[in-house]
């Protein structure tokens, strides 16, 4: 497969079009790792319900991406990292939005997601929100799904981190 492709061997078509995210996490995945070469196919009201009708929990409705700085070290575990003052931060956040006793604004546990890029942060969060009925995964183990809320954790201060942080200010204004 490898090969057909370097040398193609087959014809191919690159995503161009996406439908699934806010505009400007389109633009933001685009420029972090489409080379900013794909579009939105929807529009940003169209993917703003939630924001909009949670004006006590979000800060800006026309912005989808909330950062939480999150200052406390990761520990190294084995060849990953975990984080657990992260892990209780993401399990106030979810504890907030799956809150039934507020009957306004209630998000389903099958409507969020909490994404890591490390293994140990997953087993981590997996633990924390094991009674919850939250997805918790890696990267990889999210690839084709779909929730109308993602937490997106970092755990580490790296250079990917810093970039997200700083594309993201950049489409905000």
């Amino acid at each position: 497969m490898e090969r057909a492709v370097k040398e193609s061997m087959f014809p191919q078509v690159i995503l161009k079009c996406v439908y699934r995210c806010h505009p400007v996490i389109t633009s933001l995945l685009g420029e972090l790792f489409y080379n900013s070469e794909i579009i939105s196919g929807i529009s940003a009201e169209q993917r703003s319900e939630f924001m909009k009708n949670r004006p006590h929990f979000w800060p800006n409705p026309n912005f989808p991406i909330m950062v939480v700085d999150n200052k406390a070290p990761a520990q190294a575990m084995g060849t990953s990292f975990a984080n657990s003052t992260e892990r209780v931060v993401v399990k106030q956040i979810i504890d907030f939005l799956t809150d039934t006793e507020r009957k306004k604004f209630v998000i389903s546990p099958a409507d969020v997601g909490v994404i890591s890029y490390y293994s140990a942060q997953t087993s981590l969060l997996t633990d924390a929100l094991r009674d919850v009925g939250v997805k918790c995964g890696t990267v990889d183990s999210f690839q084709g799904s779909e929730r109308e809320i993602i937490v997106l954790c970092c755990t580490n201060d790296d250079i990917q981190v810093k970039k997200l942080v700083k594309i993201s200010r950049k489409l905000k204004k």
